[in-house]
């Protein structure tokens, strides 16, 4: 839903913490694909992970 309201060339800034799901499946259900990906944490566990819809920066 998040990619389908954001305009152009957009930015979108995630955050999820993958104590219960793998970040790999929320990524799995979008075509788009990570302008940068971190992943911070005691257990590397949360990832902030930018999109620009449309391509990478």
């Amino acid at each position: 839903e998040a990619f389908r309201v954001l305009r152009p060339h957009g930015v979108l800034i995630f955050k999820w913490n993958e104590t219960q799901i793998p970040v790999r499946q929320i990524l799995e259900l979008t075509d788009e694909k990570p302008a940068i990906w971190q992943r911070t944490g005691k257990a590397d566990k949360t990832h902030w992970v930018i999109f620009v819809k449309g391509g990478a920066v």
